[in-house]
């Protein structure tokens, strides 16, 4: 995703270390080593995995220390892994990248398996159901792969009669693959797992660059002409979008003043919004409601999440709130800050959290 990249790198590269704590010194030298990461790891066997913005695949213990390095790729990624047995699957390149790579490593030999061209680039992780490999191409579209090797059994790049531009994540609902378009094609849509034929799309006002989460048959996402490049417009307008897939519907837009570019948590019938402008909200799914949780005095654009059975969220720039959930309303339970720019997905494995850094990761707590 170009605009997530360049800003990225914009703060990638301008956090110093003036800041960092002693956790960040004792590792810097092993930390360094990484450079940036965007998307959550994978755990396996007590160890994550994933592969930097560099292209490079590495293993870590839990800890975060004694990073190895499994793979070096030629080109730049943003992408997660995709597990399935002993196996992950990433792909590659940019938004210029007209051609890049969808390849496969088995974590037990710690070999490439396979690795395949395709049209466009892959910045999200790809999804595996059913021993079959989905994943969006960029200006290619979206396509299904059989895992060993990695061969292609469709690719679908347009719909509509509208070009498709895929750099969102893939989603499993209702026996269906469902992603979003961008630019051209502003819409979301949904895919035959069998042969790739556009079965469910539903048109929105604003290109939904967000990724997608889902609950029971409902489809949730933010739909935005934001452009993290542009860092001084933190007030662009977001669109929340709720779509009923099981009555081939959007249920409700509903406008609110900021954007983001991870999927909202769900809980029950509430979305839980974070903002760029540091508004940090509920929507409910039902009727599309507003409630107030808190407000951040910086931006983010990464998903919120609960920890230790707190609501809380991450600032660009490092800023930690958790509000309580209590039948009172939001407390706030903590206010502090990590020494550490936080632009990409905070994941929860083996019981700990991890955000992604300008070197690495670091562990929530």
């Amino acid at each position: 995703m170009k605009l997530t990249f360049t800003l990225f790198f914009f703060f990638m590269s301008s956090q110093s270390t003036l800041f960092a704590d002693a956790t960040f010194a004792k590792k810097a030298d092993e930390r360094s080593k990484i450079g940036p990461t965007f998307s959550a790891p994978v755990l396996f066997e007590n160890n994550l995995y994933f592969v930097a913005t560099t292209g490079v695949l590495f293993k870590i213990n839990p800890a975060l220390s004694n990073p190895e390095v499994l793979f070096t790729g030629k080109k730049q990624s943003i992408s997660s892994l995709a597990l399935s047995g002993t196996q992950v699957f990433w792909g590659e390149g940019l938004h210029e990248d007209k051609t890049s790579k969808l390849r496969s490593f088995d974590l037990k030999t710690k070999k490439l398996v396979s690795e395949t061209t395709v049209d466009g680039h892959i910045e999200r992780g790809p999804l595996i159901h059913d021993n079959v490999l989905y994943t969006g191409l960029g200006a290619g579209g979206v396509a299904a792969f059989k895992l060993n090797p990695l061969t292609k059994i469709w690719q679908t790049k347009e719909a509509n009669g509208k070009a498709l531009h895929s750099d969102g994540n893939i989603l499993f609902v209702d026996n269906k693959v469902c992603t979003t378009s961008v630019y051209t094609f502003k819409a979301v849509v949904c895919f035959d797992v069998t042969n790739g034929k556009v079965v469910n799309s539903f048109s929105l006002k604003k290109s939904p660059k967000s990724e997608i989460a889902s609950s029971n048959s409902l489809i949730v996402g933010y739909a935005t002409e934001a452009n993290l490049s542009e860092t001084k417009k933190w007030d662009t307008k977001a669109d929340l979008y709720v779509i009923d897939l099981k009555n081939n519907k959007i249920t409700f837009e509903k406008e609110l003043r900021g954007y983001n570019f991870f999927a909202p948590l769900i809980v029950g019938d509430l979305a839980y919004v974070t903002l760029s402008t540091g508004d940090f909200i509920t929507v409910s799914l039902k009727d599309s409601s507003i409630g107030y949780i808190g407000e951040f005095a910086e931006p983010f654009i990464n998903n919120p999440f609960i920890y230790k059975d707190n609501l809380c969220a991450i600032g660009i720039m490092g800023k930690f709130m958790c509000y309580s959930r209590n039948k009172n309303g939001p407390g706030i339970i903590n206010d502090s800050r990590f020494m550490e720019t936080t632009i990409g997905k905070i994941s929860s494995l083996g019981g700990k959290f991890y955000a992604p850094s300008r070197m690495g990761y670091y562990i929530v707590e």
